[in-house]
């Protein structure tokens, strides 16, 4: 058997015991991935624009969205990149606010509970590839769901695409101790890391709408982003 004959043999003897001792690891199982719950998004309603903040049942922050609008001055070409630019610095500006202020208030913290708690019910109910999105605006100044709204266990859909229901587990009521522990987690992931998430923000679209002559641009940053910018940050130390 000459040289090449038996490094052949070798190599297949390599390939057959990679294939017999090869395991599927519990954290690399493609089915757990499957039945993981999806992340949560609650949209908070403001004068200048939405905000919304995405997240997993955990507490882990996903992303954070906002957006500012601009009217468009002229007629031409120049004018609507005008506006783009404005609505964009706007758009980062309510971002900002958003988390120095609305971020921290307990309303804010009670509206995210119900979206936690809503997504335990939906994972009870094998319900987690259903998308969650819930809107503030069908909840009271203290953060708990109105009442007509409650008592009819009403049928709401998101700008993006999700629908949902009240989340009536518990009500009326505060949503149960575990739920808003989450939310407080949320509240502190997205505080702690203000800088970074105002770094990583992105320009994720650009409208025009010309019935009424502005336009509106969305922002958004998100985990993926700051980790992205953080190894970045580090081969740039090490060189």
């Amino acid at each position: 058997m000459n040289k090449k004959m038996i490094a052949v043999a070798v190599a297949g003897a390599l390939l057959l015991s990679a294939c017999g001792t090869h395991e599927i690891k519990p954290d690399k199982d493609p089915s757990a991935e499957v039945n993981k719950p999806k992340p949560v998004s609650t949209v908070f309603n403001r004068p200048v624009g939405p905000t919304t903040i995405e997240f997993t049942p955990t507490g882990e922050f996903v992303s954070i969205t906002a957006k500012g609008v601009s009217p468009i001055a002229g007629n031409n070409a120049y004018s609507i990149e005008q506006a783009v630019t404005a609505a964009t610095l706007r758009a980062k500006r309510n971002l900002a606010e958003f988390i120095a202020t609305d971020m921290q208030t307990q309303r804010t913290v009670n509206v995210l509970s119900h979206t936690v708690q809503k997504s335990k019910e939906n994972t009870l109910n094998g319900m987690i590839d259903t998308p969650i999105v819930i809107d503030d605006s069908i909840f009271d100044l203290n953060g708990n769901p109105e009442v007509n709204a409650a008592a009819n266990g009403e049928l709401y859909s998101g700008e993006n695409g999700g629908t949902y229901t009240m989340p009536l587990t518990g009500y009326p009521g505060e949503p149960n101790t575990n739920s808003q522990k989450i939310a407080e987690t949320v509240k502190e992931n997205v505080v702690a890391q203000t800088k970074l998430i105002l770094k990583g923000v992105y320009v994720v679209s650009e409208k025009v709408v010309p019935e009424g002559r502005t336009v509106i641009v969305e922002v958004r940053s998100s985990a993926n982003t700051i980790n992205a910018a953080n190894e970045i940050r580090k081969v740039m130390m090490e060189n």
